[in-house]
Formats: structure tokens, C-alpha cells, sequence
């Protein structure tokens, strides 16, 4: 439920705390590495939106399995359940995926 974020304007409430505070630890003790980990992670899910469509799993029909949006509640939440397909969006994606590969190694 994204909204619980937001007031009665559709503003972001000013109560919540920012998460990256917990997370990374505070005062002396905060991670020197927050800052890299943070643009680490933005640049690869950006590069996994830009290059893969993340699509539901299919039936034997065709049909699209929509997620029921179960959550497993223990140390830390997730969805339950959640099956999905990725497909890779052109063939100019495709090369691009495979030349990332390619450096990295």
C-alpha cells in the first residue's frame, strides 16, 4: 500500500522516517560505503527497466498468472509466491546486456 506514504493532499508525510537512516547506521558508525551501494543499486535496476520487460508467468492457456499479493511476514517482509518472466525488450537491448556481460568478466 504505497498511499500510507502520502497525506490527504498526496504529499509525502512528513512523520515517516527516511529508511536510508536504519539502514546504513548513523553518526560514526554509518557505513562509508552508503553512497556507492546506493548508486550501485539505482544504476542496476535502472539498467534492468531499461533493457527487460518484467512480465506475470503465463498459464497453459496463455492467460497472464496476476500475483495475489500475499506478503510473508517475518524478519524481513516479502511477496509470497511471486512468479514472473522477464523477456528482453529489442535486439539493441540484447547486445547491450551482452556487451555489459562481456566487460565485467
Amino acid at each position: 500500500m504505497p498511499e500510507r506514504f502520502l497525506d490527504q493532499e498526496g504529499q509525502l508525510r512528513s512523520d515517516i522516517l527516511d529508511p536510508q537512516l536504519l539502514v546504513y547506521g548513523y553518526g560514526r558508525r554509518s557505513c562509508p560505503g552508503r553512497h556507492l551501494a546506493q548508486s550501485s543499486l539505482f544504476i542496476t535496476i535502472a539498467f534492468l527497466l531499461h533493457t527487460q520487460d518484467i512480465l506475470p508467468r503465463l498459464d497453459q492457456f496463455g492467460a497472464p498468472i496476476l500475483p495475489k499479493g500475499n506478503m510473508a511476514h517475518r524478519i524481513v517482509s516479502h511477496p509470497e509466491g511471486l512468479e514472473f518472466r522477464v523477456r528482453v525488450r529489442s535486439r539493441q537491448a540484447e547486445t547491450l546486456i551482452q556487451s555489459d556481460c562481456a566487460e565485467s568478466v
